[in-house]
């Protein structure tokens, strides 16, 4: 389990070996169907979630760990909004969470940790995909998943900045040195180079564009250079 607070990586827990378990996780594997809340504006409107849908799930996970790890492993949980875990050799799951992370006694030794997570029923390839995009080229991106990849932009120069994805214009305004566009769910924002947080109304005009399943064509139209870094996944 990696625990990470945007794209930076809190804590692995590869380290903790026989001082951490998962004793109870029921996401959406091993049922057919489940009912859930939609993201709609009707707070009480359910509906049959599947796994070959795009609707996410609730649920939760816990986690039993030793009283030496307890403390790092609930300040990890507590300042991270999402996990990954191993699916299957090179790929893995993501998970965000989604509420208040409580602890409870286990026994002498261990402590209960519940997690409250949201998902999407998304399988992920281990390996980033990393390009650039030259100035003035349209440069042909292939996703190879079976569903659409969220990835981030990093286009650097000053001033107005303009890039366009599969014919869509995304811009940037009062660029020092660049800007970072963050795609990926429940994390979407614009920062600068550094990370600071930039004001994505009067900054950024654009639709945080996806790669969808198939080909994708980029183009940077003004500035010095485009970086792009995404994982592909499938339905799970």
């Amino acid at each position: 389990m990696i625990i990470w607070k945007d794209e930076t990586m809190l804590l692995d827990t590869d380290t903790y070996k026989l001082n951490i378990g998962i004793s109870d996780f029921n996401d959406y594997k091993g049922a057919s169907e489940k009912l859930i809340k939609t993201e709609s504006v009707s707070f009480n409107d359910v509906h049959v979630y599947r796994p070959n849908t795009f609707n996410g799930y609730s649920t939760t996970m816990d986690i039993i760990v030793r009283e030496s790890k307890k403390r790092e492993l609930i300040h990890a949980l507590r300042i991270g909004n999402r996990l990954t875990l191993p699916r299957e050799k090179g790929k893995f799951r993501e998970y965000f969470l989604d509420g208040e992370i409580k602890n409870t006694y286990y026994n002498a030794e261990f402590t209960k940790i519940t997690v409250p997570l949201y998902l999407k029923a998304f399988i992920y390839e281990k390996n980033k995909y990393t390009t650039t995009v030259t100035k003035g080229l349209i440069k042909t991106i292939e996703n190879i998943g079976d569903v659409y990849a969220e990835p981030i932009y990093k286009i650097r120069g000053t001033g107005t900045l303009i890039f366009l994805v599969n014919n869509v214009r995304n811009t940037v305004n009062n660029a020092e040195g660049g800007y970072i566009i963050n795609c990926k769910n429940k994390e979407q924002n614009v920062t600068d180079l550094q990370g600071n947080a930039k004001n994505v109304t009067s900054e950024y005009v654009g639709n945080f564009p996806v790669f969808e399943s198939g080909t994708n064509r980029v183009q940077l139209i003004q500035g010095d250079s485009l970086e792009i870094e995404v994982y592909w996944r499938n339905l799970d």
